[in-house]
């Protein structure tokens, strides 16, 4: 019935010309984030197969920091850089784009070093201090090493992107540096004896970062080189001042976000074990599958959502969030069934010490299905001048998620997790739905 239903929407949605672009645009998106998921999984599985639980909780604290530290030295620049080189490359400014590169790239690059310094100095404080683990101080110190070509391998692809090299793009986030990185670690399993296994998977992910980084800036300075033609005498210069105004506020959202999507599991790590921690990471892992689609469908649909807002048409941005909505509800559903009646067997792929997460597995997916079938409201909002409205709604979702997690996680563990995470996830899903109902006029749940 459900793949009947999938069908028979898809064939109704080649009618209609906003929604065959939307498949059309979104299909490229979804085929490499879904690889970019398997080939992450692939890696989960050879260190969890071959080191345990234990090694990717370890793991996962350091990626956890390395991702704080990249956080804080890219400065919202990220982000910034995308909108800068998007709205530079319609206009006859396309030479201020190697500028406004160069000068963010600095900036960044005196930041993280600052931040990778720091890492490398606490680290014997964080481990023995909060996570109360001795194991934990030589990879977080391997992992500050690696703070620098994070974040300018994250910056430089949202260059790419705003080049609109979507394939490129995508090769340069979680596919191609997992891909890598697995290739690495199966060859140091194979021909390296290294006392100390904890170090291997993070050895592996950072050089996969590095070389990465490298081939973004070749490839970025060789696109940029083509701007030379545009270059004029220069009219306008855009100050470091103009761009940090524009980047940090950008750097406030993306704290938030953070906060909540890696609450749990530092608080798994201060509560409880390492173990717990490498557990709880892959059942979070699997329960994002659900979203996926609205992943995938958003990439496009946001972009739409302005030019519907642009135009003052109410009705063709209804329609098509309704119909996004619609077709996320239907390719998500098999997801979620598979999740909650096979949660153990899934769980056995990773080790027999997974299957106690089973119920966290079921509890996480239910909150990721909440996520899915709302539809694109988070992108509605900010795509039509609600922007503060939704950083709002963030801020408030991630005071539930902390408070939720230190209530819970030391009486229930994972499970604790699980369910102040879904909750925290329905919270800053289902407010911006009746926001939309308010502001719009039409609510985005649409099944049939």
């Amino acid at each position: 019935m459900i793949i009947n239903r999938i069908v028979n929407l898809a064939h109704r949605c080649f009618e209609d010309q906003d929604l065959k672009e939307l498949l059309k645009n979104s299909g490229i998106a979804f085929i490499l984030k879904i690889a970019g998921i398997v080939v992450g999984y692939c890696f989960t599985v050879i260190v969890t197969r071959h080191y345990g639980a234990e090694a990717w909780g370890v793991f996962s604290i350091c990626l956890m920091f390395l991702q704080i530290s990249g956080m804080f030295g890219r400065l919202g620049m990220d982000i910034a850089l995308l909108r800068f080189t998007s709205e530079f490359m319609v206009s006859e400014d396309k030479y201020l784009i190697p500028q406004v590169f160069k000068k963010s790239l600095l900036l960044t690059l005196s930041v993280s070093s600052v931040l990778s310094f720091i890492l490398f100095l606490f680290a014997n404080y964080i481990a023995i201090k909060v996570f109360h683990n001795s194991i934990l101080i030589l990879p977080l110190k391997l992992v500050s090493i690696f703070v620098i070509p994070f974040v300018v391998l994250w910056i430089t692809r949202e260059v790419i992107r705003g080049l609109k090299k979507i394939a490129i793009y995508m090769l340069l986030q979680q596919l191609g540096v997992f891909a890598l990185a697995s290739v690495i670690l199966v060859f140091s399993l194979m021909f390296l004896k290294i006392n100390y296994p904890y170090l291997i998977p993070i050895l592996s992910y950072g050089i996969s970062i590095i070389i990465f980084a490298f081939f973004a800036l070749f490839l970025c300075r060789k696109y940029l080189m083509a701007f030379s033609l545009y270059v004029k005498p220069v009219l306008k210069q855009i100050s470091y001042k103009y761009i940090l105004s524009v980047s940090l506020p950008l750097l406030f959202s993306s704290v938030l976000v953070f906060i909540m999507g890696w609450t749990d599991t530092f608080m798994i790590g201060v509560f409880k074990t390492t173990r717990d921690v490498g557990i709880y990471n892959v059942v979070l892992k699997l329960s994002t599958l659900i979203s996926i689609v609205l992943f995938s469908i958003n990439s496009i649909a946001a972009p739409k959502f302005a030019e519907f807002w642009g135009r003052k048409d109410l009705k063709g941005l209804a329609k098509v969030a309704r119909q996004s909505a619609r077709l996320i509800f239907w390719m998500s559903l098999p997801i979620l069934l598979v999740f909650v009646f096979f949660s153990k067997q899934i769980l056995l792929i990773f080790g027999k010490d997974f299957i106690v997460a089973s119920s966290a597995l079921v509890i996480l997916s239910l909150g990721q299905f909440v996520n899915a079938i709302v539809g694109s409201v988070g992108y509605i909002l900010m795509m039509t001048g609600k922007e503060k409205t939704m950083q709002n709604i963030i801020f408030g979702g991630t005071f539930i998620n902390v408070v939720l997690n230190a209530c819970l996680i030391p009486y229930y563990g994972i499970n604790g997790a699980a369910i102040a995470s879904a909750i925290s996830l329905v919270f800053i899903n289902i407010v911006p739905l009746f926001l939309v109902k308010k502001y719009y006029g039409f609510y985005t749940i649409n099944i049939i």
